[in-house]
């Protein structure tokens, strides 16, 4: 018997976005979805909503109108730290700037969303335990050294630190992974590795990736392409498109 469709991990439905009442609406999507294990492109200019849309999906801010789901989750009626907790269990982030903790090991960073969501800390530890998965990620990603994950992460190289954050991001099967500009301190050779890698762990564990970059040449190597200037229509009713 069929089970029907699966439920997107991430909805938006006539969302209206603006800063404070009197503001111009900044971001308006009519419609968007994206399937578990999707792995979709987002580009656009600064200024066409990017940063806005990652926003509202981790639900850092809410919709002036419509509706953001999460893995069928309505956020907008749910109380701040509802959103927070749903956040910590279902996205993993890698963040442009990576927004490691600098006196923390790198064991101890790459192990922090466990520390904030009990799921993720379970799913971690389903082999073992979860510091072995983080160990296991780290290897991955080609940081396994004894020396480098007992390391203060302040003293990686940038690279180093941005693998870190993409072990971070990944450890305990978060159902969506968000990555903004992650290969803008790679070299050609090391970015390809970086995404073959971060392709097959988000295969491996099924989460949905949500990929931003300027780098045009990286949408081929992704399911969909998403161009803010098409799908915020805020833009064109500004002229800004």
């Amino acid at each position: 018997m069929s089970s029907g469709p699966a439920v997107p991990v991430i909805e938006l439905d006539s969302v209206r976005f603006r800063w404070h009442p009197r503001a111009p609406v900044v971001l308006a999507i009519d419609a968007l979805a994206v399937d578990p294990g999707e792995r979709v492109f987002i580009r656009g200019p600064s200024g066409s909503g990017k940063t806005t849309l990652l926003g509202l999906i981790g639900g850092v801010l809410t919709p002036e109108s419509g509706h953001v789901r999460i893995q069928g989750v309505e956020l907008g009626p749910r109380s701040a730290s509802a959103r927070d907790r749903l956040r910590a269990d279902a996205i993993g982030f890698v963040f442009q700037m990576f927004n490691l903790i600098p006196y923390l090991s790198v064991l101890d960073n790459v192990l922090l969303p466990c520390r904030f969501s009990r799921q993720r800390a379970e799913r971690a530890a389903e082999s073992g335990d979860a510091a072995d998965e983080a160990r296991r990620l780290l290897l991955r990603l080609g940081l396994g050294q004894a020396d480098i994950v007992a390391r203060d992460v302040a003293e990686l190289s940038v690279g180093q630190q941005q693998r870190v954050a993409v072990a971070r991001a990944l450890i305990g099967r978060p159902a969506i992974v968000i990555a903004d500009e992650p290969t803008s301190a790679l070299d050609a050779d090391t970015r390809d590795d970086f995404l073959a890698l971060l392709a097959e762990e988000c295969g491996a564990s099924g989460a949905a990736l949500l990929f931003v970059s300027h780098d045009t040449e990286l949408a081929r190597r992704f399911d969909r392409t998403l161009d803010m200037r098409e799908l915020n229509l805020a833009l064109a009713a500004t002229g800004a498109a």
